[in-house]
């Protein structure tokens, strides 16, 4: 009886509960878009985590902790860790206790048509271990430079990011695997005699071509870039040559994998941005943690003694979840910040709301002072109020999500552009849709209360005399 009294009560007044509705599917439209960028780049993080076989992350302690660079400031925060400290990470005493691989990885990024293209440089013979959930084609292990004899002008370069500090290594870092046995190129930077009649350099007769690992999400991105490039992607004044493909339903489609060799060929100087441990065994990863830190800390007061250090200084070791952690407390101020916003709407709906159903309680009051002459308690009449309202809020939330939908869409494609990021970042979850269905039921308790407390206090002699 209480629910289709309240339905009664909703179509009463069509034109009044239609622009209620309006008000409700707008705000519960823009609490889903908004939302989504956060909760869709939350559950992308989490997927590209969950993909690594990384248990350890060695870092800068002022880096931004996200998996891709464009967002994150470079991944790092410009942070640099000697390449001389891989000897610790590799030592005996740590692989006795289960490290298994030690990948370094300098993180950069390409100018792309349309956006920045994040760019991780590793060593490829590491590349299909770390990326566990990756899909290459062919493997990265068997991708080579290869050199080249050729003239021309050098397509415009990406340029090199701001490390600071840049680290001084006094002793010589441990053998990298090289991906050929061709000779090290020659610095492009240092051919100020080959410039062409507009200044261009030219490349010189004989040089390295390195490969590339380019996402699946960016092949149309990449075809543009080699038209104009003449079929060679330029980072850091090294080139570039796309050889396989990968996927992974994350952020690996739309980043770029290279080689790291190439780069510390070009500058042997050079430090890194972070160190990926892979161990055997998970159940160790706590004590290797805490052996890690000692030995780091002994690393940095020996070179600070000798003032032969200019890494950063302060080195987080941090385990895959702790990681994670840091990286969600970055999209967490995110996500507080489209919430806020989002949230300017829904105080505009819980005030039409709360109009429409004060109109309406004055507008019934006789009919409420009759129900209670006629048995009603006041506990049934308050429900009707509030079975109405929710009605009314949970239809215009439904209608919501559907335009929630379609506004999530175009303002993805408005973070894209702004942000100069090449992935898309919204993604509308089953968790976002319950939020949603039971912040419009909020909505209505909300407008209800008000009438409600009205009802409850309703003086019955007088509203039957106002009706005679």
């Amino acid at each position: 009886m209480i629910a289709s009294l309240a339905f009664r009560n909703v179509l009463r007044n069509k034109e009044r509960s239609l622009l209620t509705l309006v008000g409700v599917v707008l705000a519960i439209g823009s609490f889903v878009a908004l939302v989504s960028v956060a909760a869709g780049f939350t559950v992308r993080v989490e997927r590209e985590m969950g993909s690594r076989e990384v248990h350890i992350y060695v870092t800068g302690s002022r880096a931004s902790n996200l998996p891709v660079s464009p967002l994150a400031g470079a991944g790092s925060g410009g942070v640099s860790l000697p390449r001389d400290m891989i000897s610790i990470l590799e030592s005996q005493e740590l692989r006795n206790k289960g490290v298994s691989m030690v990948t370094p990885v300098i993180r950069s990024h390409l100018d792309g048509p349309r956006s920045v293209i994040p760019v991780i440089a590793l060593p490829l013979d590491h590349a299909q271990n770390v990326f566990k959930g990756g899909r290459f084609s062919p493997e990265p292990r068997d991708l080579k430079a290869e050199t080249v004899v050729r003239s021309g002008p050098l397509p415009a370069a990406t340029p090199e990011p701001e490390l600071s500090p840049t680290p001084e290594i006094s002793s010589s870092p441990g053998p990298t695997p090289s991906p050929t046995d061709s000779p090290a190129p020659p610095s492009l930077s240092q051919e100020p005699d080959k410039t062409g009649p507009a200044g261009a350099r030219k490349r010189s007769d004989e040089y390295t071509v390195y490969p590339a690992i380019t996402g699946q999400g960016l092949e149309r991105d990449i075809q543009e870039l080699l038209g104009v490039t003449d079929g060679v992607l330029v980072i850091e004044e090294l080139p570039f040559v796309p050889q396989a493909k990968m996927g992974s339903l994350g952020f690996l489609d739309y980043s770029v994998i290279l080689p790291i060799e190439a780069f510390f060929e070009q500058r042997p100087d050079r430090g890194v941005h972070e160190y990926w441990i892979t161990v055997e065994n998970e159940a160790v990863v706590n004590d290797i943690q805490a052996l890690l830190k000692v030995r780091i800390e002994e690393y940095v007061a020996k070179k600070e003694q000798s003032k032969d250090y200019a890494g950063a200084r302060s080195i987080e070791v941090l385990t895959r979840r702790q990681y994670l952690k840091s990286a969600r407390e970055y999209l967490g101020y995110g996500w507080l910040l489209q919430v806020a916003v989002s949230m300017v709407g829904v105080l505009i709906a819980i005030t039409a709301s709360m109009n429409t159903m004060l109109m309406s309680t004055y507008e019934r009051l006789g009919e409420y002072a009759t129900l209670r002459a006629v048995g009603a308690s006041r506990r049934v009449i308050s429900l009707t109020i509030i079975f109405e309202a929710i009605f009314l809020n949970v239809t215009g939330g439904v209608l919501g999500l559907l335009f929630g939908f379609l506004a999530t869409g175009v303002l993805d494609k408005a973070v894209a552009l702004l942000l100069e990021i090449p992935y898309p970042m919204a993604e509308v979850t089953p968790a976002l849709l319950l939020q949603a269905l039971i912040l419009s039921g909020c909505v209505g308790v909300a407008g209800a209360l008000i009438p409600c407390f009205i009802v409850s206090r309703i003086d019955l002699v007088a509203q039957l005399r106002k009706g005679l």
